[in-house]
């Protein structure tokens, strides 16, 4: 009997996905131990630069945990069986790619040895991108085909971000509000671009598989709006700088037009959500499946409110004087939109067949550790005096994220004996 070599990868790289993930999250904890520095002494080698490992954390994130699930569960949903070899190929140099940063980036933050790693990963992006439109040809005629591809794109125009830092930085301008804007172009490309267009194509390519009912009309109208927001609403980003009065109407009227398009998704879904409550979607039987998306909608919808206020000054100054603002809404992009979507479409895809309770368990400890945190992070705005027990707190609630997160991965690997696919 011939191997499923797609089922195959297919396990393994969502378990190597989640073991970056653990390493990550075990780094993130490690940060905020080094923040106890800033209220009593603590035992920290002297050579560990704590930018240094902040760069580590949000790469072995970025690459390690989103892009690795993002390409496994892409190429699971666009590519065929015959295909799949040397996307297999370039996974494996990928991971090699991830460890060189992995290993450089605490010892040289952004030096020679990590940038050639971060390029050659991007490059490697690109490659991936090239070959997965060319595969998903077939899929033209479905509406996931368009959110995925323009995903592709934000995921390449972000890439200009990190090459613009190498200029500023040669140029002596490090530090400048330049650099600056390069990271946030990077950032907001990635978070608002290619990881919510794909996860939001990869929505209706299982709504596509499972011959579930929507309106299309209104999903490409969502497309369209949301797709128009994305470039404008990188001036939002730029408000703390207080540039001229037309960045901030650009930026408020991607914001508006970006909760315009949330009107059509929700039209769009309307046959959807009648069809889920008849079947009893929102059960108990299907907790985790519809807990998970409920909060990964709630999480998407703040971002927008979010956005919206943000182009109100004092807002924008808000979010420039507290750097923990900045820190709570990339999580809750990260964690709350993306990652929790990306738990229920694995259990939806039945991806997390034969997976042991362990991961469910981990999945709960991980989310209410974040909400719990998100909630932290903003204490300052209204209380000042929260930074006299505020890093204390995060450390414990960090290490309480970290054990959910290995909880969930010792489930990946655990897998129930009665079953050999995950």
């Amino acid at each position: 009997m011939q191997k499923d070599y797609k089922a195959l990868f297919l396990k393994w790289g969502l378990q190597i996905s989640f073991c970056w993930l653990l390493l990550a999250a075990g780094i993130g904890v490690f940060l905020r131990y080094m923040q106890l520095g800033f209220l009593q002494p603590i035992t920290v080698p002297e050579n560990f630069q704590y930018s240094f490992w902040l760069h580590t954390h949000s790469h072995v994130m970025f690459l390690g945990w989103i892009f690795n699930i993002l390409y496994v569960t892409l190429i699971d949903a666009f590519v065929d069986q015959t295909r799949v070899s040397r996307y297999r190929k370039l996974f494996i140099g990928f991971q090699l790619m991830v460890l060189g940063m992995l290993i450089s980036f605490p010892v040289q933050g952004y030096g020679p040895v990590s940038i050639a790693f971060s390029a050659l990963h991007m490059f490697g992006s690109y490659l991936f991108a090239i070959w997965l439109l060319t595969d998903a040809k077939s899929f033209k005629e479905h509406i996931s085909f368009y959110w995925i591809r323009w995903g592709l794109f934000y995921m390449v125009l972000s890439s200009i971000g990190p090459f613009l830092l190498g200029i500023i930085k040669a140029k002596g301008l490090a530090g400048t509000y330049l650099y600056n804007l390069a990271i946030y172009f990077y950032l907001h490309f990635q978070y608002n671009g290619w990881f919510i267009f794909v996860c939001i194509g990869l929505f209706f390519r299982w709504i596509e598989q499972n011959n579930l009912p929507f309106r299309r009309s209104d999903a490409n109208r969502f497309l369209m709006l949301t797709t128009l927001a994305c470039i404008p609403t990188f001036a939002l980003s730029a408000l703390w700088i207080q540039p001229p009065i037309w960045v901030y109407l650009v930026g408020g009227a991607g914001a508006i037009v970006q909760l315009w398009g949330m009107v059509y998704f929700f039209r769009s879904l309307y046959p959807l959500l009648t069809h889920w409550q008849q079947q009893g979607f929102f059960s108990s039987r299907v907790s985790f499946l519809s807990g998970v998306w409920i909060i990964a909608l709630i999480a998407f919808i703040v971002k927008l409110i979010l956005q919206l206020i943000s182009v109100l000054p004092s807002m924008a100054m808000l979010a420039y004087q507290y750097r923990s603002v900045v820190i709570a809404y990339l999580h809750l992009v990260f964690i709350g939109v993306v990652s929790c979507f990306l738990l229920g479409y694995l259990s939806a895809k039945k991806l997390l067949k034969g997976v042991t309770n362990w991961f469910y368990r981990g999945a709960w400890i991980w989310i209410s550790g974040f909400i719990l945190h998100e909630l932290l992070l903003i204490l300052p705005i209204f209380n000042t005096k929260a930074n006299s027990f505020l890093y204390p707190v995060l450390f414990g609630i960090s290490f309480w994220m970290w054990l959910g997160i290995g909880l969930l991965t010792l489930g990946i690997f655990t897998v129930r004996k009665s079953s050999n696919v995950i």
